[in-house]
């Protein structure tokens, strides 16, 4: 044997990988939906869907270019006898996606995951869900109106790329990141209108897991009509962050404001060091006359942002009253009375948010316009008459925009969980802050070594690449909750990326 030609074996993270997606049974499930030739097709559907998992979460290639990444791997040991790195070639994995499309990869991916959930004892108390977009490179026609397809199209774009087309992920999870549901959507879906089907899903979700006192947990997106009413009818508990759009939000902020003695400080929510301190204070009020609870929450954080936008705001005001004193005073008046009027007119219809304005009347005189020009004769006086005008100053309001700074370090939370005993105020505040763990979601997924830019030939398999990702996703934070509560029995922590010592390590 020649040893020159023997070539390093180098697994890495792949036998751990395919462990776990073999613990979710995605091959298995994916194998037993689809009606292959078994005896022509070495390779199965459910085969290539982990080679792709396993490829993603290690080591992200291009989908043909994936028999290089599996080339110096024993691939034999991981996807049987017979099998060697060349058997997954993009044919192979574009045959095995247009497989996935067929047997509905949406209910495909719910199911794996509410069988993981089941598998891994995971606890679901509550459902945290947000959307996201995905950059698509490459032209694609439409489909036909009878194609369930996802059309990959403009859209509001999250990355800030709104010159390319794209997909949408919508997904749910519990608060330790656990994926419930997900889907892969319209490139222009909206937030609004998909939480409303979302929710009505949601119940179905929460159903088959026997969770009673279902609890939905989203952004300020979420708060619309419709979406209130759809939580309503399917008996939801939500709790989602106010948006300014309603009237409410302002009044609450400006009644917290003033109602100082009623705060309840809660000290710090987040166990990291620079983690802002909050304090709290709850109203029940109605919107389209049904009862709600309302938490205002103060950060002490107030970040460079919210002061700058604030000073912007004060500076803009300043310029437009510089403008109005400028032409107001202008005006002239034949009677003080008229000018001391007019002034108080003036005074109480422009109010501002940072400045007050006063003024006073002042007389002038002037040579009266009817008076004849040219040299005056022998004993004639110039005719003169007294006109009114009005001189106003402006001052900053310093309690106004400390006020302001105030109110701007506040956000308001919304929920119809009405009854303190069931969740207090704190509660509420500490489960939206979860929140966070769907955005921790979105940062994987989107990471580039994760998923890079998509380019496929078709939108159905753009669509089943799609949900490829998203059990990639399901596969990363099943191993990633397993190793934290490894760590729960361990008396060390584990050093993570920054040399910082964590019980608790999140991707």
């Amino acid at each position: 044997m020649n040893i020159k030609n023997i070539k390093p074996v180098i697994d890495g993270a792949i036998p751990l990988i395919l462990k776990y997606c073999r613990k979710l049974k995605i091959a298995e499930y994916i194998n037993d939906k689809i009606n292959f030739d078994k005896e022509r097709r070495l390779v199965s559907p459910g085969t290539a869907i982990e080679a792709i998992i396993a490829n993603v979460l290690v080591d992200r290639h291009p989908l043909s270019r994936l028999d290089e990444f599996y080339e110096n791997t024993d691939v034999e040991k991981f996807f049987g006898s017979g099998i060697n790195y060349r058997h997954l070639n993009d044919d192979a994995l574009g045959r095995a996606l247009d497989d996935f499309y067929e047997i509905n990869p949406k209910e495909s991916f719910s199911n794996i995951a509410l069988e993981g959930i089941k598998t891994f004892n995971v606890e679901v108390k509550s459902f945290h869900a947000d959307t996201t977009s995905k950059n698509v490179y490459g032209q694609y026609t439409s489909p036909s109106s009878d194609d369930n397809c996802i059309k990959i199209t403009y859209g509001h774009s999250k990355d800030k790329r709104p010159d390319l087309k794209q997909i949408m992920f919508g997904i749910a999870c519990t608060n330790d990141k656990t994926i419930v549901t997900g889907e892969v959507l319209d490139g222009n879906t909206s937030d609004k209108t998909w939480n409303t089907d979302f929710i009505k899903k949601i119940r179905t979700t929460a159903d088959r897991l026997d969770v009673n006192n279902m609890i939905y947990v989203a952004d300020s997106a979420a708060l619309t009509k419709d979406n209130l009413d759809a939580a309503f009818e399917h008996n939801i508990s939500l709790i989602s962050l106010l948006p300014s759009t309603f009237n409410i939000e302002k009044e609450l902020k400006s009644k917290a404001y003033e109602n100082t003695e009623k705060w309840t400080d809660v000290g710090k929510i987040s166990n990291r060091k620079d983690s802002a301190k909050c304090k709290i204070q709850s109203f029940i009020d109605e919107i389209n006359d049904r009862k709600y609870r309302f938490i205002v929450c103060h950060s002490s954080a107030l970040d460079n942002r919210k002061i700058n936008s604030l000073k912007k705001k004060r500076d803009k005001e300043e310029m437009n009253i510089k403008k109005i004193i400028k032409d107001f005073e202008k005006n002239e008046y034949y009677y003080e009375q008229d000018a001391v009027s007019e002034l108080k007119r003036f005074i109480g219809e422009n109010e501002f948010n940072f400045y007050t304005i006063d003024g006073t009347v002042y007389s002038k005189d002037k040579k009266k316009k009817t008076e004849k020009r040219g040299k005056l004769k022998a004993g004639e006086k110039v005719q003169m008459e007294t006109k009114f005008k009005l001189s106003l100053q402006y001052d900053i309001n310093y309690d106004a925009f400390e006020r302001g700074k105030n109110e701007a370090g506040m956000f308001v939370l919304l929920t119809n969980i009405l009854d303190t005993q069931a969740m207090s105020d704190e509660d509420i505040l500490k489960e939206y802050k979860e929140q966070v763990c769907v955005e921790t979601n979105f940062k994987s997924l989107k990471n580039s070594d994760f998923i890079d830019e998509i380019y496929l030939k078709t939108p159905k398999r753009i669509e089943a690449l799609g949900y490829v990702f998203l059990l990639a996703l399901m596969v990363y934070t099943t191993i990633e909750r397993e190793v934290r509560n490894a760590l729960k029995k361990e008396k060390e922590p584990v050093i993570i990326p920054g040399k910082v010592k964590s019980y608790t390590p999140y991707g």
